[in-house]
């Protein structure tokens, strides 16, 4: 099975498809690394977006996973906790401040998640900054280095060097800035999550008051469904 199936059946496939657990050493094992991380970080996204998770589990369990420390077992405890909520919010009906709670929750996640991308957006601009500055110098270099050659050799190998270590230097920041362009292009799509919750929720929220709305007027004297 590839990766794009989520999870869905519960501890039994992270056992028998994946290796849900942890192999000596620490990581994902033998058990398709990247097949793995990207379904748990898939599922997590879900649920910080569906707010069943905090800000600061959802960080935590991001962290984890950048280090190999989490697992689709871990994922299934946090689904199951999820499915639990939601049990007991179906049980207790639709509620105005339960409704408000949700919807504070969100927009303040809303708010996490553009601060996130600003502080994201401002290190990746400074990245870019210093790779353009990088390879000024690495065309000076090369410039000095043609100029060297005719008359001293080993200054022209001295300037190459030079060249070779800002290129170094340069790919190194360059690799950084791409993960954190893909970060950012995570952090917006989490944010249109959060934005069609807010919509759903606010949705909601509209119809509770319509239907509180209608009660009370069906209420008053002289007034029932039946005219």
């Amino acid at each position: 099975m590839g990766c794009g199936g989520g999870f869905r059946f519960g501890r039994l496939l992270a056992d028998i498809e994946y290796g849900s657990r942890l192999l000596p050493g620490g990581g994902y094992g033998g058990y398709g690394h990247s097949c793995v991380e990207d379904t748990i970080r898939r599922e997590l996204d879900t649920l910080y977006a569906n707010g069943t998770v905090t800000h600061d589990e959802y960080q935590d369990a991001r962290k984890a996973i950048d280090a190999g420390r989490f697992t689709l077992d871990d994922l299934w405890e946090l689904r199951q906790r999820a499915a639990k909520q939601n049990s007991d919010n179906v049980q207790a009906g639709p509620d105005g401040d339960e409704l408000r709670k949700t919807l504070a929750q969100l927009e303040s996640k809303e708010r996490d998640l553009s601060e996130a991308r600003q502080r994201t957006e401002k290190v990746w601009k400074e990245l870019n900054s210093s790779i353009e500055d990088l390879a000024k110098q690495i065309t000076r270099q090369e410039e000095l280095a043609r100029t060297a050659l005719s008359s001293d050799e080993e200054e022209a190998r001295r300037h190459l060097t030079r060249r070779m270590e800002l290129a170094e230097q340069s790919a190194g920041l360059e690799g950084r800035a791409r993960e954190l362009s893909e970060e950012m292009e995570r952090l917006d799509a989490l944010s249109q999550r959060i934005r069609t919750r807010i919509a759903e929720v606010t949705a909601l929220r509209h119809r509770e008051r319509l239907a509180r709305l209608e009660a009370e007027v069906l209420n008053l004297p002289g007034i029932s469904d039946d005219h």
